[in-house]
């Protein structure tokens, strides 16, 4: 789905979501939510309630942490509603005095109340930023310890030793006598460390990860004696190394629930010896049933306090807009402790408003529909209402029915009362009835009919006739309300009518008397909002169904109705479309209201906000002469879609083992087996080992994947196919037969690995995934276009500005045209990046060199060569009708045998993660392979201790 934006229509002009919503620079209280996990440009300061009379309990918070957990959340959460960053923080309480505390979420807020047993004083000598680094990780890691039983003289390797965690964790063990090991990705890593930690030996620091270092490295020191705790945020390779150094009856405390939430296994030979394994999660923490272990901790971080253990961490800190920038650097892991927010109070025209409701005040809701109109009433009910009367349409549903028992449940004090008329008498009681509770503090009148459709004539008759009764009904029920509320509702704040835009007449009777009872209402200065919502046509370019829309929309729609409320506008018309719909919009509005004058909505810069580009067609520029190309032939992000976030990963040893169901079932260690057969992978342009993960999961032979990073970038592709050869015959012996796979780019350089594995007798067989050296050539120019060298600098700079940034690369390419001269182009590329990445200068450069230096290399390469080898050609059907080529892409000239073909539905960037080319290898291995492995025992091994 698209990115929803909304923008106002009122008083004859277009009005953005983004115009601030009062004349104040700042607001009082917000917190700070992440609308979509997954994207950082959704993160957002949402106003929320002041209280009359503070709690207790309340804290005006100064400074918060982000930590990996926020990370994770927000990268791989897929939670509907909105996230709550932060976790701990510091500030001041209700009569000024220092606190640090911990929440479960939500400490990114102006304002919170923590549980009390979660609740330190801040030591005099401590400023309040030192002290916002202190709790949780010093929390994490008591609660970690607790659940195993350390005496001095114990080993400990804590993973990740570098970070927050790390660091209390090595703190609270050297003070029980334990020897600490630990790993950090840098040197200079590991010289802060040294300095914090003046007695932690420099030899118990591993350095380097890759492979079995870290294995060795404590096998070695500990003369095979290992560990009794490791204590590991890793996740998939690294942690299994980890495991393995677990020492006889030692634990492996887990504290990564990425794993665990992507159901990642692992071997159950890691727990022999008496080895334990368990996850700790926080989480169950904050549970209101945890008292014992709330003050066990509490007292614990007091002593440490007193002890000098706990102490604060070396911190980096944020101002709070700049809350998507620290979260940048917590993924990238280049900080060393914590990351911090400054809580001061943002420009008042970034905080998204919110209405308030009274939990004394009663709200009634006038319901003729049911999605909005239920999501309407969790809203409020999230904004603190507790009294709700529901005037419903008559036909109760199940789906009504689980609703409002799931509202009630999860909010006890909360009081939903259906009435199942809608009636002017029915209304008129509701409102009497809310007068004498308390007061009635809003109106809401939601005018909608539930398209419901039949088959049959006379029921379609029926639906027809009800919803002509119920627009009439609502006519009758409008005036009434406004007639009631005037007289007898002196404090009503919210009276409110909500419709869809129509063209059908009884739905422009009931907008206009709407308009117009609410503009009568407005003139003697009581409340009155007409909202009037219109969905985009371009919202059904981005989902499937009529389902998908109203769940993307209906928030945006109560957002939008939110905002206008805070406004005090009197008639809205709200468009919802994805962003960068605003002209077309404007103009749709035009066509269909000749009698209204707009005007085109302000343009927002990139400056302003981030707008989502979903690949490079979405660019504008000139072919060699000078003209505009069409954008169908600019799309290089289907060769090109991808950059490793983590830096380690990216420089890291190119030869990766890939997990199949031969590697798991065969062997029990990490190491590689040198002597048997392995499937070699390489991956196209960008290099990425994983996009043949899923590809792998499935074959029954060994499968390692060469890392196409800038170790192996050269003058020709015969020269880089030569250095992956000589990495690789360090390790396996190619005198039996072997087995490559190269997809896209990657076909190129298989073809001539092959020729050199051929040279010392060995055969086998070359897989090439929906590519050939002809066929790529025919590709690159139906989606890329026939672009010059330098027109081509700037499409690959510009695509390479919008994957690492994730912002419109539209200007800068314009800006890219006026900058002559490639390495010029770098340079101008490495300072608009600049703040923004995690990479060093040195890397950006590297890629963008040999990202192009690869186009140019595919584009001019004319192999020489003739296998003996077998070529299997496996095509999609989309790349097949864009190749003006024979059946098998002209790889029968590279080849003395016959070139099998097999055709699979998907296009270019689906193949490498289509299940049936794993099918297609595992029927083209060699006999004794299959025998080997269906004659494997593959069920897993358990140890049993009674």
């Amino acid at each position: 789905m698209a990115y929803i934006h909304y923008y106002f229509f009122h008083q004859d002009q277009w009005d953005s979501q983004y115009t601030p919503v009062s004349a104040r620079d700042v607001t009082e209280e917000f917190k700070v939510t992440m609308k979509n996990p997954g994207d950082f440009k959704t993160i957002s300061f949402e106003q929320i309630a002041t209280p009359k009379i503070l709690s207790n309990k309340t804290i005006k918070v100064y400074y918060a942490g982000v930590s990996q957990r926020d990370c994770q959340q927000s990268i791989f959460g897929n939670k509907p509603t909105n996230l709550n960053l932060g976790m701990d923080f510091s500030g001041r309480d209700v009569n000024g005095e220092p606190v640090m505390g911990l929440l479960g979420q939500g400490a990114l807020s102006s304002r919170v109340t923590p549980d009390p047993e979660l609740v330190w004083p801040v030591p005099r000598h401590w400023s309040l930023q030192e002290a916002a680094t202190v709790p949780l990780p010093y929390v994490h890691a008591y609660y970690i310890l607790s659940k195993v039983k350390l005496i001095s003289g114990d080993r400990v390797l804590v993973v990740g030793g570098a970070g927050a965690l790390g660091q209390a964790l090595i703190s609270v063990c050297l003070s029980l006598g334990c020897g600490i090991f630990t790993t950090v990705s840098t040197l200079r890593k590991k010289e802060a460390l040294l300095k914090i930690f003046p007695t932690l030996k420099e030899n118990n620091i591993v350095c380097e990860l890759n492979d079995e270092v870290l294995y060795d490295h404590v096998v070695v020191h500990t003369e095979n004696q290992l560990c009794k705790i490791v204590v590991s945020c890793a996740s998939g390779r690294l942690r299994e190394v980890a495991m393995k150094c677990v020492g006889s009856s030692g634990t492996f405390l887990d504290v990564n629930q990425h794993d665990m939430e992507r159901n990642q296994s692992f071997g159950m030979s890691f727990m022999w010896e008496c080895r334990n394994y368990k996850m700790v999660n926080l989480s169950s923490l904050f549970d209101t049933n945890n008292n014992v272990e709330k003050q066990m901790i509490k007292y614990l971080i007091a002593e440490g306090i007193a002890n000098g253990v706990v102490k604060p961490l070396p911190s980096i800190t944020y101002v709070i807009e700049e809350v998507p920038r620290a979260l940048k650097l917590l993924s990238s892991r280049n900080n060393i402790g914590r990351v911090i927010i400054e809580i001061n109070s943002p420009s008042k025209n970034i905080v998204v408003p919110r209405i308030t409701c009274s939990p004394t005040s009663t709200y009634v809701v006038v319901c003729s529909e049911e999605l909005l109109s239920l999501e309407l009433i969790e809203r409020l009910i999230s904004r603190g209402a507790r009294n709700v009367t529901v005037l419903w349409n008559g036909y109760t549903t199940a789906y009504l029915l689980y609703k409002i028992r799931f509202l009630e449940k999860s909010h006890p004090t909360v009081n939903i009362v259906i009435k199942n008329t809608i009636n002017e008498k029915e209304c008129i009681n509701a409102i009497n009835e809310a007068e004498e509770v308390g007061s009635l503090d809003g109106v809401f009148v939601i005018v909608d009919k539930d398209e419901k459709y039949s088959d049959n004539a006379a029921e379609e008759q029926i639906l027809l006739a009800r919803n002509i009764l119920l627009y009439n009904t609502l006519l009758s029920v409008i005036s009434s309300l406004d007639f009631a509320t005037r007289s007898l509702c002196k404090n009503l704040r919210y009276f409110v009518i909500v419709s869809k835009s129509s063209r059908n007449i009884d739905d422009r009777m009931i907008c206009l008397q709407a308009e117009k009872i609410c503009k009568d209402r407005q003139n003697v200065g009581l409340s009155g909002l007409v909202f009037e919502t219109e969905i985009s046509n371009e919202l059904y370019k981005y989902s499937h169904s009529k389902n998908d829309i109203a769940a993307e929309t209906i928030p945006e729609v109560l957002n939008a109705l939110e905002r206008s409320l805070n406004l005090n506008y009197h008639n809205i018309k709200a468009v919802i479309g994805p962003c960068g719909e605003t002209d077309s919009l404007s103009t749709k509005r035009k066509e269909n209201d000749p009698l209204t004058t707009t005007g085109a909505p302000e343009a927002i810069t990139e400056s302003g906000r981030k707008v989502e580009v979903n690949n490079i067609s979405q660019l504008s520029f000139t072919n060699s002469n000078g003209d505009p190309m069409p954008h169908r032939h600019n799309d290089l992000e289907i060769f090109y879609s991808h950059i490793e976030n983590d830096v380690y990963d990216i420089t890291s040893d190119p030869l990766v083992r890939m997990s199949t169901k031969a590697y798991k079932y065969f062997e029990v260690q990490y190491e590689l087996d040198q002597t048997a057969p392995h499937l070699i992978l390489i991956p196209g342009f960008e290099g990425h080992h994983r996009i043949f993960n899923e590809l792998c999961e499935p074959l029954k032979i060994r499968a390692v994947a060469m890392k196409m990073n800038t170790y192996f970038n050269s003058l020709s592709i015969q020269e880089m196919s030569l250095n992956i050869y000589k990495r690789l015959s360090r390790i396996f012996d190619f005198n039996k037969k072997f087995y490559l796979l190269g997809y896209s780019f990657g076909v190129n350089v298989a073809l001539e690995l092959a020729a050199l594995i051929e040279k010392h007798g060995a055969r086998g067989i070359v897989y090439c995934l929906d590519s050939s050296p002809d066929a790529l050539k025919h590709l690159m120019g139906s989606y890329a276009g026939d672009l010059s060298n330098d027109n081509l600098q700037n499409v690959i700079t510009a695509h390479m500005y919008h994957l690492t940034t994730g912002l419109n690369s539209e200007e800068f390419l314009k800006e890219l045209e006026n900058v002559g001269g490639w390495y010029n182009k770098i340079d101008f590329f490495i300072r608009r990046v600049k703040g923004l990445v995690p990479y060093s200068h040195e890397f950006m450069r590297n890629m963008l060199e040999t990202t192009y230096d690869r186009v140019i290399m595919a584009r001019e390469f004319r192999p020489e060569l003739k296998l003996n080898s077998e070529l299997v050609l496996i095509k999609s059907t989309t790349s097949a009708a864009l190749v003006n080529l024979p059946k098998d892409y002209d790889l029968g000239k590279y080849s003395n045998n016959p070139v099998k073909v097999y055709d699979i539905k998907g296009d270019h960037a689906s193949v490498p993660y289509d299940i049936r080319v794993s099918s297609i290898i595992n029927n083209s291995l060699e006999t004794n392979l299959l025998d080997e492995f269906n004659g494997t025992n593959t069920c897993e091994t358990y140890l049993m201790i009674d």
